[in-house]
């Protein structure tokens, strides 16, 4: 019925049972605000709207209203992810050759103003509902199922010491050999909801053993499973904040401002392959709408597929079936 009646398509949408008293029971249907408002009913041609109990329709003034409301939100959303990129671009500064780094950025932010916490900061620490998660993802294909590494075991960091920001707590955790800053990770969570997990690296890394450069290469996996951490804190942040629909765009950004950069792939934890090279440039991802929670995992996969046609590859059967715990 809502595929065929509503227009355009609503496409955060669960529909389900709950039992009452023997086999008797209701129907729930929930569904966030819609990004694609206002919506029609395809047979009368009407938008009709919730009062109290009643429904109605819709008059030219408010569906105008609504209209303009929506491009307003919009807006500021762009804004917001632009200022984030120009943070991110910053960031670069903290490291002992800018020049010579690359970096990647997963921002999540809700598209309306349906998340608002009074503090995501109390008594010298982050708000341990809204902490981001710990999660280990994996990947089965046939019968043999493989832990994905990330970027905290691979360089040793575990940003854990909060600090305050405006409306906001900050954490980060950095790689540093005789007071040079080779790299670092910081995780970000504002009141609106809005939160962030930025890596940052330099492009070689001195071996405290032998005294020389090496070069440091990237793992395709920790890029997924970062990913992955960034959708389920959102989803974790929407449930806390009583709104389990709420929907999130995730914006993701690579920055490399040096060549060679070398990415690899590991399959069932033997030596990884070269996937590809990491081109110089700043490159925006086409945007990731994170609605319902079932479609999570869809959400990472797609993410991977389209972070090895960057690098103009195709993981074809090796993906297999992904998940996170």
């Amino acid at each position: 019925m809502f595929r065929d009646c509503v227009e355009p398509e609503l496409h955060n949408l669960e529909i389900f049972a709950i039992p009452t008293d023997g086999n008797k029971g209701v129907v729930i249907l929930r569904t966030g605000r819609s990004s694609y408002a206002p919506h029609r009913v395809k047979t009368t041609l009407t938008c009709p709207i919730r009062r109290s109990n009643r429904c109605e329709t819709m008059s030219m003034r408010e569906i105008q209203d609504m209209t303009l409301n929506l491009s307003r939100g919009l807006e500021r959303l762009k804004e917001k992810l632009s200022e984030r990129s120009e943070s991110f671009d910053e960031e670069f500064q903290k490291l002992a050759t800018p020049q010579d780094a690359f970096g990647i950025r997963m921002t999540a932010a809700p598209i309306g103003d349906e998340i608002k916490f009074n503090t995501v900061y109390r008594q010298g620490g982050i708000v341990e509902e809204l902490r981001q998660p710990v999660i280990e993802v994996q990947r089965k294909v046939g019968d043999a199922t493989v832990s994905l590494s990330n970027v905290q075991t691979d360089y040793g960091l575990n940003p854990s010491d909060w600090r305050p920001r405006l409306r906001a707590a900050h954490a980060d955790a950095s790689l540093s050999i005789r007071d040079v800053v080779y790299g670092f990770l910081f995780y970000q969570v504002h009141c609106d909801g809005l939160l962030e997990i930025s890596f940052l690296s330099k492009r070689y890394f001195k071996n405290p053993c032998s005294g020389n450069d090496e070069a440091n290469n990237l793992q395709s996996e920790s890029i997924v499973s970062m990913f992955a951490q960034v959708v389920e804190w959102a989803d974790r942040i929407r449930k806390q904040a009583k709104n389990p629909m709420a929907e999130f765009v995730i914006e993701v950004e690579i920055k490399s401002k040096c060549g060679g950069v070398k990415v690899t792939f590991e399959n069932n934890h033997r030596s990884g392959y070269l996937l590809g090279i990491l081109p110089m440039g700043t490159y925006i991802f086409p945007h990731y709408s994170l609605s319902e929670s079932a479609k999570k995992v869809n959400l990472v996969s797609q993410f991977e597929r389209d972070f090895w046609n960057f690098l103009e590859k195709d993981i074809g059967d090796r993906q297999g079936y992904l998940e996170f715990h």
